[in-house]
């Protein structure tokens, strides 16, 4: 387990780097969301999760509720 996060928090720090210097609003999570679900998805398939369906296994969020208007601000 100990490695898989570490495995998910290096690959998802390294894939989104593109996402740094984009304007903190709904079309770049829209784009969050879909680039860490479809990585969450490949490693899903692989087996990496336990559950038999992807909803059950992992979620991904990215929009207003775990953006506040401060780290919009902030950016």
């Amino acid at each position: 387990m100990r490695r898989l996060t570490i495995y998910l928090e290096q690959s998802l720090t390294a894939g989104l780097q593109w996402a740094v210097f984009q304007p903190n609003n709904e079309v770049l999570w829209e784009k969050l969301r879909r680039s860490v679900g479809t990585f969450m998805s490949g490693l899903y398939r692989e087996g990496a999760f336990q559950g038999t369906a992807s909803a059950q296994a992992y979620i991904v969020i990215c929009d207003a509720t775990t953006t506040t208007q401060a780290d919009i601000t902030a950016a």
